[in-house]
């Protein structure tokens, strides 16, 4: 249709040389130093041909004469058009356009596609509530194309609720400021973008990106320069200049990841800025089943890796004799048949991460049972003889003799594998309960243990051993290019060749070759390989005992790649926890909320502050510096050598080794006192501070949790610790609190949960920078009078589970709490909570409610409806109330009014009277969106729970106790919330879309669960003491489940197929 297609960008301030040299260029022409010139000659060529040029983002008429186009001709043999963009109609009229097209934002169906293109599949299947999330997200955006790409892509790696409704409360905090041309709400949603980039340098470095003209390619090198100018890039801590630019390259190459720069008209030199990026800039400054059994093969190839979504894999009776490493990218594995195999080697961390995921059944012939302990460093009997007790699901006994009785009569007549994780001194197995072991034809005992150390083996009088090797060049390579990527890869000739580089200072180390493979994933220039390769080569070791010299040196890159100072910080201090210790994210979050790492300050309440610490989290399990612990869900733990990183950076590299200190049951010496900062006996079992450095006066934080022999704090103690400003006694046998404590006047976090403690000393009040006061579960806690009123920067107290009896002394706080946990025993003190208005309800437990007899109307205005306890309150507990009969959730408003939108966790405990929860004009998906936890027991009135269903969110449900439960479902009575009836909620697709683990115990009464369910999210069920339930609520198409809890005979008195019997008989643990 035309001769040519000619494209020109004039932008806010144009230059009309600038467009008739963009126009000569798709013309072919030669410059001309003239204007007039250059006009005769473009009018000279376009004159007789076919054209349409398309004139990109005017602000003020154009006079297309002067750029060499004349008037514009339609007929059969000549078409000539001029098409233009821009922001101001006004324009339209000056330009005499013939015909106006206005150029809507996307709808909300449209908006909704592209961005789930740019979050991708992955991410918004990771968790069921991520999809309903993005939602709001992408509403946020007002279909505005360019907000959807940012911020899709920079969610395209947040694979937690927390973090997607961080996401949501960063975006609604964004205040927008009116530009010319941009609508009010435009770039307060694409500054969630520029809030994404964790590094400060990063961010210093866009702003400046603005100081270019609109639409101008800017030089690679002329940019670095200017980052080099004003000091981002400093080229004085590089051994050359070249260094220096390749470190400007990566932060190049960090803008382009994050969508705010994009490759300029020379890719491969240049870069730009969209116009509306710019604008912001300017705006911020201002297979599944695989079965080898019973064959020759003698080897399982590397490719294996390749089967991404193996579920089952046998290899028994074969002459296979080692895993290849790449068995570790099996993610979706669940079985792993290793029957009958004379020897198997595994590689050093594989079984360790494949049973951390949960996704092994090391089901064997030759044993009855597999049994996995980690021993650690500083191992306690105890906590051994308790994992082993935990496999074989043996009671826990306080002694320790008994405790090795109960193993030992549990193990003496059943074949057994026990496999010992990283030992690092002899264990007397006769000590934990582990009888002589047998070897023949009917039983077979054996105990398989890993060590850093060859003279453990002679000790524990090994009769075999096998040195655990490197990888070899070319596994490390395979493994190395499984954590890049196969597009990083590709994504410059130079790439390959420089990775390998990078793979040979790893030395084969598997865990050095997945975290720094795993920080290069989205490294895709040459510039940003070789600062890597700097990098890594400036790294110097210090010798670490069991770790060699050049480990801790390559590991470091994995720490040096995150580029956020906080994000660096909060690593650092997962390490005070113990080796291979499963960190509560709770704790962990609340640990640097007390160090100030999360400000609780900035955000509107505390489960905002706490989305922000999930997020964080996310970032350290991104970069594979934190992984899943015990309970993937709650839980997290570092890799035994990655806490041995963080340690010896936390020394500044060995150079001030005292500067965080770890005690056990060891006590360090009282030497180089002045150096420590941070001290951690997190589990130890030190009596009183008597043992302790008692002049330590740099330090600011003091961990004694789960130290349960813990009683006393020495007199003067506090006065030789004066800086402290984090000070954790949960979980310890004090009972009380010294009154020096008033000499802590830095302490910003206190906690003494879980202990004896029954009334705060006055002398609290001197705590004038007190934020954190943590009171949980302590029966009962007296509070003087006053106290809490001179606390003037408190922010969060939690008495959960606490009684206290002057409680309303919160009303004469000053500030804002922005989390409240507390227990009431009363509605008339419900209702006084719910008119403080300076008080933000986070937990709250309801007991006794001693002379209610009404139905408890849990949204009105004077219970959990008012505004600062409906927005807010995250766990709900309601117990011991004998008289309650009838919940009812009753709302007549709808919206926000009906919703409360962050309730997480709701437990109702010995309500023997409570016969129903009755429904009205609200639907439990509409009131409790986010609920993911329910458990109901002792309520013995109640028959049915058919309202869980509607849940959308739930995903621990647990009913124990209830003796009138009959079934959980009643699939044969009809059902209404709000008006819409609903009768088949057995075939219904909805039913507990997000339902992981389900925990029926003691329901001595239950027949049925209901109808059988899809279950697409169940994993885990446990059916404990329920002898009349005669069927599964599934068949054998479920597809996430793992595991079956059950006693041998119920399972044998299921009412169910053979078929179905036998698909389902691997999950099944007694």
């Amino acid at each position: 249709m035309f001769d040519h297609v000619i494209w020109a960008v004039a932008s806010k301030d144009y230059k009309l040389e600038k467009l008739q040299r963009e126009i000569s260029n798709w013309l072919h022409l030669p410059p001309c130093e003239d204007i007039n010139q250059q006009a005769i000659e473009i009018w000279h060529f376009l004159e007789n041909k076919s054209f349409l040029l398309l004139l990109d983002d005017l602000w003020q008429p154009v006079e297309l004469a002067d750029l060499g186009i004349r008037q514009l001709t339609q007929n059969e043999t000549k078409k000539q058009k001029v098409v233009f963009t821009t922001r101001l109609e006004g324009v339209c009229g000056q330009m005499q356009a013939w015909r106006m097209m206005t150029v809507e934002c996307l709808n909300e169906e449209k908006a909704w596609r592209f961005f789930q293109d740019k979050v991708g599949e992955q991410t918004l299947q990771a968790h069921a509530m991520i999809p309903q999330l993005a939602q709001v997200v992408a509403k946020q955006c007002d279909g505005l194309p360019l907000a959807l790409v940012l911020i899709g892509s920079a969610m395209s790696t947040k694979k937690t609720p927390m973090e997607w409704r961080d996401a949501i409360t960063l975006l609604k905090k964004s205040q927008p400021f009116e530009i010319q041309g941009i609508g009010d709400n435009i770039l307060s949603k694409l500054k969630f973008s520029y809030d994404n980039l964790t590094d400060k340098i990063l961010r210093e470095c866009f702003l400046l990106c603005s100081l270019w003209p609109e639409n101008h390619s800017i030089s690679k090198t002329e940019l670095i320069e200017c980052w080099m100018g004003h000091g981002l890039v400093d080229e004085k801590e590089f051994d050359n200049i070249n260094e220096a630019y390749d470190s400007g390259h990566a932060l190049i190459g960090g803008l382009q990841a994050a969508c705010l720069l994009e490759p300029g008209y020379n890719k491969d030199r240049e870069v730009k800025m969209h116009d509306v990026v710019r604008d912001l800039a300017l705006w911020i400054a201002a297979l599944t089943y695989l079965d080898l059994s019973y064959t020759a093969i003698y080897d399982l190839p590397q490719e294996i890796g390749l089967l991404g979504n193996l579920r089952y894999l046998n290899i028994s009776h074969t002459n296979i004799s080692s895993l290849p490493v790449q068995l570790s990218n099996l993610r979706e594995l669940r079985f792993l048949l290793l029957r009958d195999l004379e020897c198997i080697f595994i590689p050093s961390g594989l079984l360790e991460m494949l049973v951390m995921l949960s996704v092994i059944d090391m089901t064997n012939t030759w044993f009855d049972h597999v049994i996995w302990a980690v021993a650690s460093k500083d191992y306690k009997l105890e906590k051994l003889q308790r994992d082993i007790s935990n496999w074989l699901h043996l009671p826990l006994c306080e002694d320790m003799n008994q405790q090795a009785t109960e193993i030992w009569h549990f193990l003496e007549n059943k074949s057994f594998l026990l496999l010992l994780d990283d030992l690092w001194q002899r264990v007397a197995l006769a000590d934990l309960g582990i009888p002589q072991l047998t070897q023949n034809e009917t039983k077979k005992q054996k105990v398989v243990f890993t060590t850093q150390f060859e003279g453990v083996c002679g000790q524990m009088q090994a009769w075999r051993m096998m040195k655990v090797e490197c990888l070899n060049e070319e596994e490390a390579w395979w493994l190395f290019q499984d954590k890049v990527g196969e597009q990083t890869l590709q994504a410059h000739a130079m790439i390959p060749q420089l990775a390998q580089v990078v793979v040979k200072e790893c030395d084969g180390l598997p865990l050095a070759l997945v975290l720094i493979g795993s920080a290069m994933s989205t490294k895709k220039t040459p510039r940003e390989w070789r600062d890597a390769i700097t990098l890594l080569k400036k790294s110097q070791p210090y010798g670490i005992q069991g770790i060699g010299d050049n480990i801790l040196s390559k590991l470091k890159f994995s720490y040096d790649n995150l580029t956020d100072k906080i994000l660096r910080e909060c690593f650092l201090l997962c390490s005070l926890w113990p080796e291979d210790h499963s960190i509560s994210k709770t704790e962990l979050i609340e640990c640097w909320m007390g160090h100030g790492l999360v400000d609780e300050k900035e955000f509107d309440n505390i489960n905002e502050a706490y989305d922000s610490g999930h997020a964080l989290i996310g970032g350290l399990q991104a970069a594979c510096l934190l992984e899943p612990g015990y309970n993937k869900d709650r839980e997290v733990k570092m890799h035994d050598v990655v806490r041995d990183l963080a340690l010896w950076i936390a020394s500044d590299c060995g150079k001030r080794p005292k500067r965080f200190i770890f005690i056990s049951y060891v006590i360090a010496s009282k030497d180089s006192q002045a150096a420590v900062e941070k001290m951690s006996l997190v589990g130890s079992e030190v009596g009183d501070t008597s043992s302790l450095p008692s002049n330590c006066f740099n330090l600011k934080t003091l961990m004694l949790q789960g130290s349960m022999s813990f009683m006393l704090i020495m007199k003067g103690f506090f006065q030789g610790i004066p800086a402290l400003n984090y000070l954790n006694l949960s979980c310890t046998a004090i009972h009380e609190l010294p009154q020096e404590i008033g000499l802590l006047r830095n302490l910003r976090y206190l906690n003494i949960s879980y202990t004896q403690i029954r009334s705060l000393p006055l002398q609290l009040s001197n705590l004038v920078e007190l934020r954190f006061l943590l009171l949980r579960d302590l029966e009962n806690i007296e509070i003087p009078n006053g106290l809490l009123e001179k606390l003037v920067m408190l922010s969060v107290i939690d008495m959960t589970d606490t009684w206290c009896k002057n409680w309303f002394e919160l009303s004469r706080l000053r500030g804002c709490l922005k989390g409240v946990g507390i227990v009431l025993e009363s509605i008339e003190d419900l209702h006084r909570l719910a008119q403080l208005p300076n008080v933000l309800t986070w937990r709250l437990g309801l007991r006794k409610l001693v002379g209610f007899n009404e139905p408890l109307h849990l949204l009105s205005p004077l219970q959990l409806g008012s505004h600062n306890i409906r927005f807010s309150i995250h766990m709900l507990k309601i117990e011991l109330c004998e008289s309650l009969e009838v919940m009812s959730m009753e709302c007549d408003g709808g919206g926000d009014k009906c919703s409360l939108s962050r309730l997480e966790e709701v437990e109702l405990r010995s309500l023997p009277e409570l016969k129903e929860i009755v429904w009205r004009g609200v639907c439990p998906a509409e009131m409790l969106p986010s609920l993911t936890m329910l458990t109901i027991s002792g309520c013995h009135n109640l028959s049915s729970l058919s309202w869980v269903i509607r849940l959308p969110s739930l995903e621990d449900l647990s009913v124990y106790r209830c003796s009138s439960m009959e079934q959980i479902v009643d699939a044969d009575n009809e059902i209404s919330f709000d008006g819409e009836e609903v009768n088949d909620i057995g075939a219904a697709s909805w039913a507990f879309p997000s339902l992981r683990r389900l925990s029926l115990r003691d329901l001595r009464r239950l027949r049925v669960f209901g109808e059988s369910f899809a279950f697409p999210s169940l994993e885990i069920i446990y059916v404990i003491n329920c002898p009349k339930l005669k069927a599964l609520p599934f068949g054998k198409e479920i597809r996430n489940l793992k595991v079956i809890w059950g006693d041998r005979q119920w399972w044998k008195n299921l009412d169910m197929q053979d078929e179905d019997r036998a698909a389902l008989q691997p999950y099944l643990k007694e």
